[in-house]
């Protein structure tokens, strides 16, 4: 299985928008690369929690 990335740790504003800039990234590239329309949790997770400590919708694929 593969580790979910604790994004607790981001320690400021910018990491956080980092993350999320970098994690769309990946996970478009697998949306799009793979053809699935299911995103592993280990990269929707914390997607999610970028996304709701920056009060944005998740765009995820």
């Amino acid at each position: 299985m593969t580790p979910i990335l604790d994004v607790d740790l981001l320690p400021g504003e910018a990491e956080w928008q980092r993350a999320y800039v970098l994690l769309g990234f990946v996970i478009h590239g697998h949306h799009h690369g793979y053809h699935k329309n299911i995103i592993p949790l280990a990269r929707s997770e914390p997607c999610l929690k970028i996304c709701d400590h920056s009060g944005v919708e998740p765009v995820l694929g």
